[in-house]
This record gives C-alpha cells, sequence and structure tokens, in this order.
C-alpha cells in the first residue's frame, strides 16, 4: 500500500490545528488494525473543531474548516487504503 499523501497545503492546514495528528504512531503505519485506529482519531478530530467553535458560540475559522477538509481526505484515503 501507498502511504497517505496530502498536498502541502492541506497538511499545512491540518498541522496548523491538528499538530499531533498526523505525526501519530497510527499516521505512521500501514497495518491495518492501525488505520482502523487513525480514521476513528481523524472522525474524533473533526468532531472536536466543530464542537469547539459551537461550545465557544462563534463560528469555525478558516484555519478549522481547512483543518476539517483536510481530515475529510485523510479519512478518505484511509477508506480507500481499507478497500
Amino acid at each position: 500500500m501507498k502511504p497517505l499523501r496530502l498536498s502541502e497545503s492541506e497538511e499545512a492546514a491540518l498541522n496548523a490545528v491538528c499538530p499531533n495528528l498526523l505525526n501519530s504512531k497510527e499516521a505512521r503505519s500501514n497495518h491495518p488494525a492501525d488505520r482502523h485506529r487513525f480514521r476513528a482519531k481523524c472522525l474524533a478530530e473533526s468532531r472536536r473543531l466543530l464542537e469547539a467553535s459551537k461550545d465557544e458560540g462563534r463560528a469555525a475559522t478558516r484555519a478549522e474548516l481547512e483543518a476539517f477538509d483536510s481530515i475529510t481526505r485523510l479519512v478518505d484515503l484511509v477508506d480507500l487504503q481499507n478497500e
């Protein structure tokens, strides 16, 4: 399997808001169980991003929305690898 690949701008957006996500053990692993755990982490992080702005009574920032889009792309890539 090929490693997960985001564009440089997607990586930058994600690292600005969720710096530890791409550096996690699961993100670097190619083991199917780790890919499933990484997918779950991505979904949890995307929920956290959206809930944070909602809890604070504000709209999501541009950086948060860009990170959310990058996470969505990561989930799609993981799903492709899991197929």
